[in-house]
Protein backbone atom coordinates (compact mmCIF):
# COMPACT_ATOMS: atom_id res chain seq x y z
CA UNK A 1 0.00 0.00 0.00
CA UNK A 2 1.70 3.31 -0.97
CA UNK A 3 -0.66 5.56 0.78
CA UNK A 4 -2.05 4.01 4.05
CA UNK A 5 -4.57 6.05 5.33
CA UNK A 6 -6.01 4.73 8.87
CA UNK A 7 -9.82 3.65 9.35
CA UNK A 8 -10.32 6.41 11.28
CA UNK A 9 -9.38 8.51 9.01
CA UNK A 10 -11.16 6.62 6.27
CA UNK A 11 -14.52 6.82 8.72
CA UNK A 12 -13.82 10.80 9.62
CA UNK A 13 -13.90 11.31 5.47
CA UNK A 14 -17.15 9.44 5.40
CA UNK A 15 -18.79 11.86 8.06
CA UNK A 16 -17.34 14.83 6.20
CA UNK A 17 -18.90 13.51 2.85
CA UNK A 18 -22.05 13.30 4.79
CA UNK A 19 -22.32 16.44 6.50
CA UNK A 20 -21.88 18.08 2.96
CA UNK A 21 -24.49 16.06 1.32
CA UNK A 22 -26.89 17.39 3.77
CA UNK A 23 -28.36 13.98 4.37
CA UNK A 24 -31.36 13.36 7.06
CA UNK A 25 -30.06 13.33 10.65
CA UNK A 26 -31.84 10.42 11.44
CA UNK A 27 -30.04 8.37 8.54
CA UNK A 28 -26.87 10.06 9.62
CA UNK A 29 -27.43 8.91 13.16
CA UNK A 30 -27.81 5.17 11.84
CA UNK A 31 -25.25 5.49 9.47
CA UNK A 32 -23.36 6.59 12.63
CA UNK A 33 -23.95 3.69 14.31
CA UNK A 34 -22.91 1.29 11.48
CA UNK A 35 -19.74 3.11 11.32
CA UNK A 36 -19.21 3.28 15.07
CA UNK A 37 -19.29 -0.78 14.96
CA UNK A 38 -16.89 -0.50 11.85
CA UNK A 39 -14.50 1.20 13.78
CA UNK A 40 -14.66 -1.27 16.53
CA UNK A 41 -14.66 -4.00 14.35
CA UNK A 42 -10.91 -2.44 13.10
CA UNK A 43 -9.91 -1.88 16.62
CA UNK A 44 -10.98 -5.62 17.55
CA UNK A 45 -8.35 -6.86 14.88
CA UNK A 46 -5.70 -5.54 16.82
CA UNK A 47 -3.15 -5.91 14.59
CA UNK A 48 -0.38 -2.73 15.14
CA UNK A 49 3.06 -2.59 16.18
CA UNK A 50 3.50 -0.05 18.50
CA UNK A 51 7.04 1.09 18.76
CA UNK A 52 7.69 0.62 22.33
CA UNK A 53 6.00 -2.95 21.05
CA UNK A 54 8.46 -3.74 17.91
CA UNK A 55 11.24 -5.76 19.05
CA UNK A 56 12.67 -6.64 15.43
CA UNK A 57 13.30 -2.87 14.62
CA UNK A 58 11.13 -3.30 11.51
CA UNK A 59 9.35 -0.41 9.90
CA UNK A 60 6.03 0.21 11.26
CA UNK A 61 3.04 1.49 8.72
CA UNK A 62 1.62 5.08 9.68
CA UNK A 63 -1.36 6.53 8.79
CA UNK A 64 -0.18 9.37 6.39
CA UNK A 65 -3.07 11.96 7.55
CA UNK A 66 -2.79 11.01 11.32
CA UNK A 67 0.61 9.74 11.81
CA UNK A 68 -1.13 6.73 14.09
CA UNK A 69 0.12 3.15 13.75
CA UNK A 70 -2.24 1.08 11.11
CA UNK A 71 -4.49 -1.77 11.96
CA UNK A 72 -4.70 -5.22 9.67
CA UNK A 73 -7.88 -3.72 7.67
CA UNK A 74 -6.42 -1.79 4.87
CA UNK A 75 -8.49 1.20 4.09
CA UNK A 76 -10.01 0.03 0.94
CA UNK A 77 -11.57 -2.41 2.84
CA UNK A 78 -12.97 -0.14 5.40
CA UNK A 79 -14.15 2.36 2.21
CA UNK A 80 -15.80 -1.13 1.21
CA UNK A 81 -17.02 -1.99 4.52
CA UNK A 82 -18.80 2.01 4.85
CA UNK A 83 -20.00 1.71 1.30
CA UNK A 84 -22.38 -1.02 2.25
CA UNK A 85 -23.42 0.68 5.31
CA UNK A 86 -24.04 3.86 3.15
CA UNK A 87 -26.02 1.58 0.24
CA UNK A 88 -27.89 0.06 3.63
CA UNK A 89 -29.56 3.32 4.91
CA UNK A 90 -29.36 5.74 1.75
CA UNK A 91 -32.26 5.02 -0.83
CA UNK A 92 -31.73 7.73 -2.83
CA UNK A 93 -29.52 6.33 -6.14
CA UNK A 94 -28.02 9.62 -6.64
CA UNK A 95 -25.98 10.02 -3.23
CA UNK A 96 -25.26 6.21 -3.43
CA UNK A 97 -23.51 6.65 -6.86
CA UNK A 98 -22.33 9.84 -5.56
CA UNK A 99 -20.32 8.00 -2.68
CA UNK A 100 -18.94 5.58 -5.11
CA UNK A 101 -17.54 8.58 -6.95
CA UNK A 102 -15.85 10.66 -3.93
CA UNK A 103 -14.33 7.81 -2.79
CA UNK A 104 -13.86 6.07 -6.06
CA UNK A 105 -15.67 2.91 -5.07
CA UNK A 106 -16.36 1.87 -9.06
CA UNK A 107 -12.65 1.33 -9.60
CA UNK A 108 -12.73 -1.98 -8.25
CA UNK A 109 -14.36 -5.36 -9.01
CA UNK A 110 -16.37 -6.01 -5.59
CA UNK A 111 -17.25 -9.64 -6.88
Amino acid sequence: MSEPICATCVINEVKAWLSEKKVKEDLVQKINEGLYLLSKKVDALNYVVLPSENQWKTSIMKCIRCREGMHLMCSYCVTRQASQIIENHITNRNRVESFKESFNMNLYDLT
